[in-house]
């Protein structure tokens, strides 16, 4: 389970305990992407198995239209990005913070918040579904100027 931040606002209103108990109700390995709102009681919990700001992988997706698993690289990180390493090379950029409220910006490119999701987590078939039909999109360095 990836968690792309602000598992809680907790600021000194939540306990560890509290935020250990929420933790608890989510199965599998537990990595998080941390967000402005993840304070220490989130951050230290001993429920993660990992902890960054950014981070890099590299999944077998499923197709959504064909029986083929097609190797992608996932780049994730709590705030949206406009460009990304293999953005024109069809990777993908998930992302929180946002709550929805972005415009596309053009790419493979998706909030994966949980209010944009009826507040529960999201599947590797579910992403590879709303990815699927993006335009990847390359807006980087080595393009044309007009």
């Amino acid at each position: 389970v990836y968690h792309l931040g602000d598992v809680a606002l907790s600021w000194g209103r939540m306990s560890a305990g509290e935020i250990d108990d929420i933790l608890s109700q989510l199965n599998g390995n537990k990595i998080l992407i941390r967000g402005n709102h993840d304070r220490n009681e989130v951050v230290k919990n001993r429920r993660w198995s990992l902890v960054r700001d950014y981070l890099e992988i590299k999944v077998d997706v499923p197709d959504p239209t064909t029986p083929v698993v097609i190797r992608t690289k996932i780049v994730m990180m709590h705030y949206p990005l406009r460009s990304w390493n293999g953005i024109g090379r069809g990777s993908w950029m998930l992302h929180g913070h946002c709550h929805g409220n972005l415009p596309p910006v053009g790419g493979k490119t998706l909030d994966v918040g949980v209010d944009c999701w009826d507040f529960a987590p999201v599947s590797l078939e579910t992403l590879a579904r709303a990815m699927d039909g993006k335009d990847i999109f390359a807006p980087d360095h080595h393009g044309e100027r007009e």
